[in-house]
């Protein structure tokens, strides 16, 4: 019980470190793993001859996590050049803004068309900036044609939701860390 508090407790410290950017997230993962490896090791009973904690730690924790990881890895690091490539560009904003144009002012047309655009957006792109960028040019659209703001967040959100299934970061994301078979992650997509 304690070591789960400690867990957790552990968790939200690196949280906090990375969304207040003292301590990059590349740095903090690894040290999160070790802290909590090194917190469930302190628990466990190694009289049992099943090795050290020493190597509980260095072969389980560092050497093994890190390789399970790898193709999740490579997902999201091109997923996020693929991501900043379309955002850079102006891929994005360039889809929007024809969305609109050609919409005009008719409401229903223009909510299905931005709501659609933000979809295939999101099929590219992911993060926190991705969505402040396509939120701060679909949102305010979707409002100045007479939009409520809790339509208009709505249909962002289901959105941002629709183009994240086809987006291949989350797919390998599916396929390596949840070690789904690629026919489930394929039935799921269709």
């Amino acid at each position: 019980m304690f070591a789960g508090i400690l867990i957790i407790l552990v968790f939200f410290v690196f949280a906090a470190l990375m969304m207040s950017r003292k301590l990059p997230a590349l740095l903090a993962l690894p040290a999160m793993a070790v802290t909590v490896g090194l917190i469930s090791g302190c628990a466990y009973d190694w009289t049992q001859g099943e090795g050290t904690f020493a190597q509980f730690i260095f072969d389980t924790v560092i050497t093994q996590g890190s390789v399970k990881l790898s193709q999740a890895i490579m997902f999201a690091a091109f997923g996020s050049i693929l991501s900043q490539v379309v955002m850079r560009n102006g891929i994005a904003a360039h889809l929007i803004s024809l969305a609109a144009e050609y919409a005009g002012r008719h409401k229903t047309w223009l909510a299905v068309l931005l709501t659609f655009i933000t979809a295939v957006c999101f099929t590219s792109v992911t993060g926190l900036g991705a969505v402040i960028m396509i939120g701060s040019l679909v949102l305010p659209i979707m409002i100045g044609v007479g939009i409520s703001a809790e339509l208009a967040a709505g249909l962002m959100l289901f959105a941002i939701a629709l183009g994240g299934i086809f987006n291949p970061a989350n797919l390998g994301f599916y396929l390596d860390v949840l070690k789904l078979p690629q026919a489930v992650v394929q039935e799921y997509v269709v």
